[in-house]
C-alpha cells in the first residue's frame, strides 16, 4: 500500500469563533512583548512571544476538543485465487518426469507465482474433498475423494476482503466426483476461473451408466432390471452379467458403437428365497474379464406372497372408489373386495378363512352396521389380522348399540359437527410413520403437509378415548377444543387405525387436479400397510447406514434409531452394532453413542471390499431390544481410482460458466495478462482527536514553564 495524505481538514465544531479567540490571544501576547519593564531586545524578546504563542494554541485547541481529519488513499494490488487440487488422484505420473501434484506445484511457480508476483496478490487455497483453511496444517495424505463443486461453494461464501478476487485458477485433474456441480457453481461465483488440466486424456471405458431396480419384489416371481449402458472410446460387444451373491440371473450381449452412446437394456431375475438381497450388474470385455469399477449395485428385498388386504365398502362412495384403485395398482397386494347391500359384491371371510387375511379396511359404517351385523366379523379380525383399519364418517351417527373393539369404547351419543377443519399432526408424535409421511421430511415440512391438505368437512366427537390410545393427529373443533382425527389402538394380535375424519380421498383429487401425483395421499396409506404388518418393530428400532454403496476408504457411518412403543426417544439405551461379511471375515462391533437429533451414531474407517450385512442391539434397563439393519456394499476401488484420467470436459464447463478459458499443462495462461489488475484505491479517514491529547497538554505546560522561566531570569516577574 502507498498512503498518501490527500486533504487535512479542521473538524472541530464553531472553529470560526475558536480562531477569532486565537487570533486575539495572539494579539495580546504580542502587545503584551511590544514594551516591557525593564526593556528586552527582540533577540530576547521573540522567543518569549513565541512561547506565549504555543501556549495559547495549544490551550485552544485543548479547551475546543478539536479533530483532525486526514483522507489518506490506499492502493490494494487485486487478488487472484489459485485453487490447488491435493487429491489421491494428482499423484499419478502420467509417464511423465514427475507426478500431477509436483507439475501442478511447478506450474504455480513458473506460469502464476513469478511473473504475476508485482501485478496481483496470489493467494493459495488447498482443496480435495473440501476447501481446506489457510490456517490449518495440510494433512500428510492426499485426499480420498475430489470435490470441485464443493470447493467453488465454499470459495464463493468465503468472507471477501474490501473487493473481490480479479479473478480464480484452478489447478486440477478435473476428476470431480462428490458434491455438488461444479459448472453450476462456477456460474454464480461472480468472476473468470482459468482452468489448468493435469493428466493424460486416457480412453473412457464403457459403464453401466445407470440401474433402476425395484426395492421390493416376491418370491418366485420374476422382475425386470433397467439398464442404461454408456459406449466407452473403443466401440465392441460387452457382456452384461446381472448376479445376486456370486449366482447369475441373467446375461445378455451388447455392441456399444462408441464414447458416450447410450443403450437401454432390460434384465430380468428371480429370487425364490425371501429377504434382502444384493443385486450386481457388471460388464465383460470381450476376454471374459470384467471391467473395473464399471458396474453398479442395487439392494433389493424379496418378499415371502402378497398381502391380502380385504375392503369392505357400506357404501359405494369416492372414499372407496379412491382407496380402490390405489389399492389395485400396489404389486404387493392382492386385493378381497366386499360391498355390503343388496347390490353387493364378494363375501365375507368366515372360520379359517380369516387367518390368510392381512389387512381388513372397513369404509364408513353406521353404527348399527358394526354393532348388529359385524360384530363377529371384527372379533374375528382383532384375533386373527395382523391391522383394523375404520374409517368413520358422519353415518356412523346412525345406531345406538354397544360396539365391539375397537370401538367397545363408545357410550351413549356422540357429536357430529359439520364445516371445515384442519389437521393438525402432534408434535410428540412426530416421528411415527403415520405422521411423517415421508421420512426424509423435517418436521417443519411435515406439519406443512398435514396442514395444507383439504379440510376435513366431518368429524366423529369421541367424549374420551380409552387409555391406551395413541393419538397421532387432531383437528380443531372450537377455540380451546381439539378432537382426535387419526388415533390407534393395540388388538389381540395385531393393531387398529381409526380415521375419524371425512374425506380423506380429497387428498387425491386436490393433486389429481392439478396433474400432479397424490403423494400424501399415497404416502399416508402406504404406511399405514407397512405399519400394521410389521411384527419386529423396523421403524422404530433399527440401524441405518448411510449409504449403499461405498467405495475402498470410505467410512461407514451408522444411526441407530430407538423408540418407544410412542415414537418417543430412548435417550438411555446403550446402543451397539454388529457388521459381518458374508465372505466370512471376522464380525466388527462397534458401540454408536447418542449424536446429533435422536440419534445414536457410530463409524467404522474402513473394510476391505465385498458384501456386508449389519444388525444392532439397544439395551434399556433389564431390557434387550433387537435393532433391525441391512445390507451395504465396499467397492475394491476409490472414487479416485474410478477415473483417474485428466476429464477436459469438466475444467472446460467450469472455465466456460464463469467467463474464464482452459489451458493444458503446458500451456501459459495467457488470459491473465488481458485482466486489468490495476491496483485499486481506497479512501480511508483518518480522525485524531486532540482535545485531551497527552501531546497537547504536554506542550502548554512545556511553553508556559520555560516562558515563566525565562521571565524571571530576566526579571519580568
Amino acid at each position: 500500500m502507498n498512503p498518501l495524505l490527500a486533504m487535512l481538514s479542521f473538524t472541530a465544531s464553531y472553529w470560526v469563533w475558536g480562531l477569532f479567540v486565537l487570533l486575539l490571544a495572539m494579539a495580546a501576547a504580542w502587545l503584551y512583548y511590544r514594551r516591557t519593564m525593564p526593556p528586552l531586545r527582540w533577540p530576547v524578546k521573540s522567543p518569549l512571544l513565541a512561547l506565549r504563542i504555543i501556549a495559547a494554541l495549544a490551550l485552544f485547541l485543548a479547551l475546543a476538543e478539536a479533530l483532525w481529519s486526514a483522507i489518506r488513499v490506499e492502493q490494494d494490488r487485486q487478488e487472484i485465487v489459485v485453487l490447488f487440487d491435493r487429491s489421491a488422484s494428482m499423484a499419478q505420473r502420467d509417464d511423465a518426469d514427475a507426478d500431477r501434484l509436483s507439475r501442478a506445484a511447478r506450474y504455480l511457480k513458473e506460469h502464476l507465482t513469478g511473473p504475476l508476483a508485482d501485478r496481483a496478490e496470489i493467494v493459495s487455497l488447498y482443496f480435495d474433498d473440501q476447501l481446506r483453511d489457510p490456517a490449518d496444517p495440510l494433512p500428510d495424505s492426499l485426499g480420498t475423494a475430489t470435490a470441485i463443486g464443493d470447493a467453488l461453494e465454499q470459495l464463493r461464501r468465503r468472507p471477501a476482503g474490501e473487493t473481490a478476487p480479479r479473478a480464480a485458477v484452478l489447478l486440477s485433474d478435473g476428476a470431480s466426483n462428490r458434491g455438488i456441480d461444479p459448472a453450476s457453481v462456477a456460474a454464480r461465483l461472480g468472476y473468470p476461473i482459468v482452468s489448468v488440466g493435469f493428466g493424460a486424456p486416457g480412453a473412457a471405458q464403457a459403464q453401466v451408466a445407470a440401474l433402476t431396480a425395484p426395492e421390493v419384489v416376491f418370491t418366485g416371481k420374476a422382475f425386470e432390471v433397467a439398464v442404461d449402458l454408456q459406449g466407452g472410446s473403443v466401440p465392441g460387444n460387452v457382456t452384461v452379467r446381472m448376479s445376486s451373491r456370486g449366482r447369475t440371473l441373467e446375461q445378455k450381449q451388447a455392441t456399444l458403437a462408441g464414447p458416450g452412446q447410450r443403450l437401454p437394456l432390460t434384465l430380468t431375475g428371480q429370487y425364490d428365497t425371501p429377504g434382502m438381497h444384493d443385486l450386481r450388474v457388471e460388464l465383460l470385455g470381450p476376454d471374459g474379464q470384467v471391467i473395473p469399477a464399471a458396474g453398479k449395485t442395487a439392494f433389493i428385498n424379496a418378499m415371502k406372497g402378497k398381502l391380502r388386504v380385504f375392503l369392505v365398502g357400506f357404501r359405494l362412495d369416492w372414499e372407496y372408489g379412491a382407496l380402490r384403485r390405489w389399492l389395485s395398482r400396489q404389486e404387493r397386494v392382492e386385493l378381497i373386495e366386499y360391498i355390503a347391500g343388496p347390490s353387493g359384491k364378494g363375501s365375507i371371510p368366515t372360520g379359517s378363512e380369516w387367518q390368510s387375511i392381512d389387512i381388513a379396511i372397513l369404509l364408513h359404517p353406521t353404527r348399527d352396521q358394526l354393532a348388529r351385523d359385524w360384530a363377529p366379523h371384527v372379533e374375528a379380525m382383532s384375533q386373527s389380522t395382523k391391522g383394523t383399519i375404520i374409517l368413520l364418517n358422519d353415518q356412523f351417527s346412525r345406531g345406538t348399540y354397544a360396539l365391539p373393539p375397537p370401538l367397545e369404547f363408545v357410550q351413549g351419543g356422540l357429536a357430529f359437527p359439520m364445516g371445515e377443519f384442519s389437521s393438525d399432526p402432534m408434535a410428540t408424535r412426530q416421528n411415527h410413520p403415520l405422521v411423517r409421511l415421508d421420512p426424509a421430511n423435517t418436521w417443519e415440512d411435515t406439519r406443512r403437509q398435514w396442514t395444507t391438505r383439504p379440510p376435513w368437512s366431518s368429524l366423529v366427537l369421541f367424549d374420551t378415548l380409552p387409555a391406551d390410545a395413541d393419538v397421532l393427529v387432531r383437528a380443531a373443533v372450537s377455540p380451546g377444543r381439539d378432537a382426535p382425527v387419526v388415533f390407534t389402538r393395540p388388538l389381540k394380535r395385531g393393531r387398529a387405525l381409526i380415521v375419524a375424519g371425512a374425506p380423506l380421498w380429497r387428498w387425491a383429487m386436490e393433486n389429481a387436479a392439478s396433474g400432479l401425483a397424490p403423494e400424501e395421499y399415497e404416502h399416508f396409506w402406504g404406511n399405514a400397510l407397512r405399519w400394521l404388518t410389521l411384527t419386529d418393530d423396523a421403524d422404530r428400532l433399527a440401524v441405518r447406514t448411510d449409504l449403499d454403496v461405498y467405495h475402498a476408504g470410505e467410512p461407514i457411518n451408522l444411526d441407530g434409531l430407538v423408540y418407544d412403543e410412542a415414537y418417543r426417544f430412548i435417550d438411555r439405551a446403550e446402543v451397539s452394532a454388529r457388521i459381518w461379511s458374508e465372505e466370512g471375515r471376522d464380525t466388527v462391533r462397534l458401540v454408536l453413542n447418542p449424536g446429533a437429533g435422536d440419534r445414536f451414531q457410530g463409524q467404522v474407517s474402513a473394510l476391505p471390499p465385498g458384501t456386508y450385512r449389519y444388525d444392532g442391539v439397544a439395551k434399556v434397563e433389564d431390557q434387550t431390544l433387537p435393532l433391525s439393519g441391512g445390507m451395504f456394499r465396499i467397492e475394491p476401488y476409490g472414487l479416485e481410482q474410478r477415473f483417474a484420467s485428466l476429464d477436459e470436459g469438466t475444467l472446460r464447463a467450469i472455465a466456460r460458466e464463469s467467463g474464464g478459458r482452459y489451458y493444458s499443462e503446458d500451456e501459459r495462461p495467457a488470459v491473465l495478462d488481458s485482466l486489468d489488475l490495476t491496483p485499486v484505491e481506497r479512501e480511508r479517514k483518518l480522525e485524531l482527536a486532540l482535545g485531551n491529547h497527552w501531546l497537547i497538554l504536554t506542550i502548554f505546560i512545556a511553553a508556559l514553564s520555560i516562558e515563566w522561566f525565562v521571565r524571571r531570569r530576566k526579571q519580568l516577574l
